[in-house]
């Protein structure tokens, strides 16, 4: 498949949208599976950490982040 200026140009539209400049966090939730908060950014990358890793939320209990 063969690339057309109408691609390029989209492409460098695509680009310049600060939208795409960052990736951006689209949902967050708390898996007790493996005791984690899991964030899920708009790259499609999941980042997961501990809570008690994070400020404020140390002393969180299983269940208040849901």
């Amino acid at each position: 498949m063969a690339l057309t200026e109408e691609d390029l140009a989209r492409a460098d539209a695509a680009m310049t949208d600060p939208r795409n400049a960052t990736a951006t966090a689209v949902a967050a939730h708390y898996d007790r599976r493996i005791g984690r908060v899991v964030i899920r950014l708009s790259s499609g990358l999941e980042i997961a950490f501990p809570p008690h890793e994070a400020q404020g939320l140390e002393t969180a209990k299983p269940g208040i982040l849901t």
